[in-house]
């Protein structure tokens, strides 16, 4: 072999794990989606019983808590873990199933809700770049839908935060949270999920969470507000084949 061509195998060999590396892994797509309802966007429908959340579990941080604590949409099962995160929910194994301490997919799978709300991010973006947080995500949905071939996923934006939030994360802004916002959007269609879009229910006129609704630090938010987030899921329902709930 002459040595021109013996190197240019030698610069292949060195170069195919880097550009296999490169490489992104491909997106696991839902099995669910309902016919005349394309991903990733939720349109607006008459307020669905409350039987529409029997079997359907809120998976979130301590913001999501409230879910549970207030009792805003009773049927809902409220998973939640104080800083809980796309990465955490995947790389660490905090959730019991059978006397043993497992990942959010594999508690998921041991459940096999009707529908999953996956809300999260807030304990990502507040430290960390979108994009960052958005391939985290982007992990967890491709270990999380193999597992959970016939439920309902919804991903749930990201709410606005106040100006105060800055004083304990620097770089946790508005901005961030558009972006994380968009991606989110972007990764739903990706993965065949859908994406409920909550954000501008608490927005002010200034594009940042409305005093009415935000707590003291800016990031967390007022019993006002699961009001209406409560009220936004009733009514952006997609169909899940059930005529009639329990």
């Amino acid at each position: 072999m002459g040595r021109i061509a013996l190197c240019a195998l030698l610069c292949l060999a060195l170069c195919a794990p880097a550009l296999a590396e490169e490489t992104p892994a491909p997106h696991a797509l839902s099995g669910f989606v309902a016919e005349g309802y394309p991903v990733p966007d939720v349109p607006e429908c008459d307020r669905v019983d409350d039987g529409y959340f029997a079997g359907a579990v809120l998976v979130g941080d301590s913001t999501a808590a409230s879910f549970e604590l207030l009792g805003v949409v009773p049927e809902l099962t409220t998973i939640w873990e104080t800083g809980l995160s796309p990465r955490t929910a995947e790389s660490d194994h905090i959730f019991e199933v059978d006397n043993r301490y497992v990942t959010l997919s594999e508690k998921l799978e041991s459940m096999q809700p009707t529908k999953v709300y996956l809300w999260l991010g807030s304990n990502g973006v507040d430290t960390k770049a979108a994009k960052l947080v958005l391939e985290d995500y982007d992990r967890l949905l491709n270990a999380l839908i193999p597992r959970l071939p016939h439920t309902l996923i919804y991903l749930v934006s990201l709410t606005p935060v106040k100006l105060v939030a800055q004083e304990q994360y620097a770089n946790y802004t508005n901005e961030r949270v558009d972006e994380f916002n968009e991606g989110l959007r972007a990764l739903a269609a990706a993965h065949n999920v859908y994406y409920l879009h909550v954000n501008h229910l608490l927005r002010n006129e200034k594009g940042l969470l409305d005093g009415e609704y935000g707590a003291g630090d800016g990031i967390h938010l007022r019993a006002s507000a699961y009001d209406l987030l409560s009220a936004y899921l009733y009514t952006h329902a997609i169909p899940d084949g059930q005529e009639e709930y329990p």
